[in-house]
């Protein structure tokens, strides 16, 4: 069972990492901060899945928080920002 947890674990922050490679290719920004602000993000909200949602639905909402997550920050944190 704690094999599952790690292996979903390590897909979360993959998955964030690669959101956030995908955000910062397309805005032209060469940031580290977007990989790791998308690893965070997924890997607190499949973990914020698992214990609200369950194990089956943790994975889509992680991606849906880590997506909706990253578009807040490059929209509103001037550390994020699109156009600096």
């Amino acid at each position: 069972m704690l094999s599952h947890f790690l292996v979903l674990s390590g897909l979360w922050v993959a998955m964030g990492a690669v959101l956030g490679l995908l955000i910062a290719a397309a805005t032209g920004r060469k940031s580290a901060r977007l990989l790791l602000a998308g690893s965070g993000l997924a890997l607190s909200a499949g973990w914020l899945g698992v214990w609200l949602l369950g194990t089956p639905f943790a994975t889509p909402w992680s991606l849906w928080v880590t997506l909706l997550g990253l578009f807040l920050l490059a929209r509103f944190v001037p550390a994020f920002r699109l156009n600096r």
